[in-house]
C-alpha cells in the first residue's frame, strides 16, 4: 500500500509531465505555422516582450560573468527560476505567498517598462 506522500508526489510529477508534453506540442504546432523565426510566441502574437522576457539571456550572461547584461535583460531572472521551483516543489503556504510575490514583482516590472 502506497503512502499518501507517494501518491501526492506521483500525481505532481504526472501535471508536470503532462504540461511539458502541452508546451513541447505548443511549441511544435507554432513551428509548424511558420513563426519560428519570430522566436517568442507571445511577442509574435502581440508584438511586445512578455513578463518574462529576457531571462534565457540573462541567466547565459551571468553564466558568463557579465553582471551588468543579467541586470539589463531580466534582473528578476533568478528569483523567477528559484520561485519556479518553489511552487513545484515546496509545500506550505508561505513558500506560495513567496513565489507569488516574485511574480507579481515581476509582472509589476514588466507593466511599467511597458509604459
Amino acid at each position: 500500500m502506497r503512502s499518501l506522500w507517494l501518491r501526492s508526489y506521483e500525481q505532481r510529477l504526472s501535471r508536470l509531465f503532462k504540461t511539458h508534453i502541452a508546451a513541447l506540442a505548443a511549441c511544435l504546432l507554432w513551428g509548424a505555422l511558420g513563426n519560428v523565426g519570430h522566436g517568442c510566441p507571445f511577442y509574435g502574437i502581440f508584438g511586445i516582450g512578455c513578463p518574462v522576457c529576457g531571462t534565457t539571456r540573462a541567466l547565459c550572461a551571468l553564466a558568463n560573468g557579465d553582471v551588468y547584461g543579467y541586470l539589463s535583460f531580466q534582473p528578476f531572472a533568478l528569483l523567477l527560476l528559484m520561485a519556479t521551483w518553489g511552487m513545484i516543489h515546496c509545500k506550505g503556504r508561505s513558500a506560495q505567498i513567496v513565489c507569488g510575490c516574485v511574480f507579481l514583482c515581476n509582472f509589476i516590472r514588466w507593466a511599467v517598462r511597458l509604459g
